[in-house]
């Protein structure tokens, strides 16, 4: 495509836990090779420095506004309310951090920005900004399709269809992975479109585009890979044994597609900040420990750690923690993040705790009780 622009475009690829282990030997075996000519015409190596101790939470909002994690505080989707024992729900919206392209409001340098990861849209902008119309789903962190100028929403709706919202765990549900997957691949096809109808025949002086398939492909389809189970006998046919690899394979597919439609001297940065690789959830770890070490302590009296009386302590009273825990994985997200609130709240003697953990899924965390921060 040949176009008359004062500058070459700057293209990022934003590519959501794209593994670097899975890449290499995908590009080796021919899978890739759209990515495979990315490193063969330029250079490439890995991310790393202190950011990178932190899960996926922040590495995005660190990357795309140089602002380092330990000054934006955003370590974990869920944070104790400052000078409370509360907890809430942390997001990139509350780090009051703008990515780098914000610095290009007022100047006549166009942009078009697509689902970035982990960072906000900025009004006043020369271009087109969207996010929600293929982000990443978790259920405790509400992105909804959004705009900007918010004039472009209902072209989008039109090009991208309806929201279809994919998360990242089922329960080993053969039946509902199976449609995750083929909604994936769906995605990726009307993302693709969605990027290249409001590209095609445009200049824009930088692009930012969040791909974000890779990651929920990974969660959902881990298990039924031999290869990465470590399985070396006959496997029962799923349909999903190389179901990650397809994932990769449709975005690399659609990676070759946009290219097509960009001038030529585009200068194309692919970025992973993370990969994956086989955990176990340490819920309810670093918590026994505090406890068993004495560092937190338990409440002694029968009612709740600040002396309160509600419905909701009567509840956990008559019913077992075990069974309150199964019964609320049945329950919408916000009712379980209340729920765990409340038990952290209320399970501790705060007076004689010096250390406390914050809930977590597959990261520990760890918090002196200081005087004159916390309450007690």
């Amino acid at each position: 495509m040949s176009q008359r622009h004062k500058h070459p475009p700057l293209l990022i690829l934003a590519l959501d836990a794209g593994d670097v282990n899975f890449i290499e030997q995908w590009i080796n075996d021919g899978s890739l090779p759209t990515i495979a000519a990315l490193r063969q015409r330029g250079c490439w190596g890995r991310v790393t420095g202190p950011e990178s101790v932190s899960p996926d939470f922040g590495i995005w909002t660190s990357l795309l506004s140089g602002v380092p994690l330990h000054q934006h505080g955003y370590y974990y989707m869920r944070q104790l309310t400052p000078g409370s024992y509360d907890l809430r729900i942390f997001t990139h919206l509350d780090t009051e951090v703008s990515p780098f392209w914000s610095y290009l409001r007022g100047t006549t340098t166009s942009v078009a920005i697509f689902d970035p990861p982990q960072v906000d849209l900025v009004p006043g902008l020369r271009g087109i900004q969207l996010t929600g119309w293929g982000s990443r789903y978790i259920p405790q962190i509400t992105v909804k399709p959004t705009a900007e100028p918010p004039g472009l929403a209902p072209e989008a709706r039109k090009v991208f269809g309806k929201e279809v919202r994919i998360g990242d765990y089922s329960g080993n549900n053969l039946a509902d992975d199976l449609r995750a997957y083929h909604r994936l691949l769906d995605n990726i096809d009307r993302k693709s479109k969605l990027v290249r109808h409001f590209l095609s025949g445009k200049h824009y002086d930088l692009i930012v585009i969040g791909l974000f398939e890779a990651h929920t492909a990974a969660h959902r389809f881990w298990d039924y890979s031999p290869e990465l189970r470590g399985v070396t006998g006959p496997v029962e046919g799923t349909g999903l044994e190389d179901a990650i690899r397809t994932v990769y394979r449709a975005l690399d597919r659609e990676l070759e597609r946009l290219f097509e439609i960009l001038p030529q001297d585009t200068t194309s940065v692919l970025l992973s900040c993370y990969g994956m690789e086989g955990m176990y959830p340490t819920t309810g770890l670093i918590e026994d420990f505090c406890h068993r070490l004495g560092y937190q302590a338990k409440p002694t009296g029968a009612g709740p750690a600040d002396g309160s009386r509600s419905p909701m302590d009567l509840v956990r009273r008559l019913i077992p923690q075990a069974w309150r825990t199964a019964l609320s994985h049945h329950l919408p997200p916000a009712v379980q993040e209340r729920l765990l609130a409340d038990h952290f709240r209320n399970s501790t003697d705060w007076s004689k705790t010096t250390a406390f953990s914050i809930p977590s899924l597959y990261t520990s965390f760890m918090r002196v009780n200081l005087r004159d921060r916390e309450p007690r």
